[in-house]
C-alpha cells in the first residue's frame, strides 16, 4: 500500500519528501531551515534565501505575554497532564490581532501595491501610498503593518530585517511602499493625514465603585485615576501628557 500527497509519500522501505529519498538525500545534508523551505517549496534555498527565511524566524521567536501564549500558559496550570491541549488553545488564540498581523501585512502590500515596480521613483510609491492610506482612513481601517501595542516607538526588529533584507537583495518595491505607507501616514494634521497611533491600555476593576484607567500611547499618555462616574456628573476627570492632541470624532 502507499500513501502519497503532494509534499510527500511513504513505501514500505522508504520515505520521500517532495520526490527525494529522506533517509539517502536529505537527512545529514539539510539543516531545519532548509527542510522548512524545502518542504513548503519544493526548492532548496540559496544562501540569501537561507539568511532571509532564519532572521524571518528567529525574529518570532519570543511572543512573550500575548493571548495565545497566555492561554496556553493558563490551560497547563489548570491540567498539567494535557500539553497538546495547552498547545491547541495557544493555536487558537492566534489570529489577526496577534500573529495573523504578519499575514495581514504581507496581504496588505501584494493588494495594495498597484503597479508599483522597481524602476518608479519615489514620487510614485508616495503618490499611491497616500491614496491608499487616505481610502483606510476613510473606510476607518487600520493599516496592517504599522504600529505596536507594546513598541510604541517602532519595533527594534524592524531596521535589522531591514538590513538584512538589503544584504540579501530582498530590499524591493514592497519595502519601499511600506516605507512610503509609513511617511504617508505619519504626515502633519493640516494635510488631513493623521498617523493610526498604537496605544497601550491598562485598566483595573478594583471596586464597584472605583476604576482606573492608564493609556500609553505614540506621543503622550492619559491617566484616569477614577473614571466610574456614580451618579449625575456626565464627565470624569484625567490628566494628558501630550505634545499634541488630536479629537476625532471621539
Amino acid at each position: 500500500m502507499t500513501v502519497k500527497t503532494d509534499i510527500g509519500f511513504t513505501t514500505r522501505d522508504r520515505i520521500y519528501v517532495r520526490g527525494r529519498d529522506l533517509a539517502d538525500e536529505i537527512l545529514g545534508k539539510m539543516d531545519f531551515v532548509d527542510m522548512i523551505y524545502f518542504t513548503a517549496t519544493g526548492k532548496e534555498p540559496d544562501a540569501r534565501t537561507r539568511a532571509m527565511t532564519n532572521a524571518i524566524i528567529v525574529t518570532a521567536t519570543d511572543h512573550g505575554l500575548t493571548p495565545s501564549a497566555i492561554a496556553a500558559r493558563m490551560t497547563i496550570l489548570g491540567a498539567p497532564e494535557s500539553l497538546q491541549g495547552a498547545v491547541a488553545a495557544g493555536l487558537l488564540g492566534a489570529g489577526n490581532h496577534f500573529l495573523g498581523t504578519m499575514q495581514n501585512a504581507a496581504a496588505f502590500t501584494r493588494d495594495e501595491i498597484g503597479e508599483l515596480s522597481d524602476s518608479d521613483d519615489d514620487a510614485a510609491y508616495a503618490a499611491r501610498a497616500q491614496e491608499v492610506v487616505r481610502a483606510f482612513r476613510a473606510a476607518r481601517r487600520i493599516v496592517p503593518g504599522l504600529g505596536h501595542p507594546i513598541h510604541v516607538q517602532g519595533d527594534p526588529r524592524t531596521p535589522v530585517l531591514r538590513r538584512i533584507a538589503g544584504e540579501n537583495g530582498f530590499d524591493g518595491r514592497h519595502w519601499r511602499f511600506m516605507t512610503a505607507v509609513e511617511a504617508a501616514a505619519d504626515g502633519d494634521v493640516s494635510s488631513g493625514m493623521v498617523a493610526p497611533r498604537t496605544a497601550t491600555f491598562h485598566c483595573s476593576f478594583t471596586h464597584g465603585l472605583q476604576q482606573y484607567a492608564h493609556i500609553t500611547g505614540e506621543a503622550g499618555s492619559i491617566e484616569l485615576d477614577d473614571f466610574v462616574i456614580p451618579r449625575d456628573p456626565s464627565s470624569a476627570d484625567f490628566t494628558v501628557s501630550t505634545q499634541s492632541f488630536v479629537d476625532e470624532d471621539c
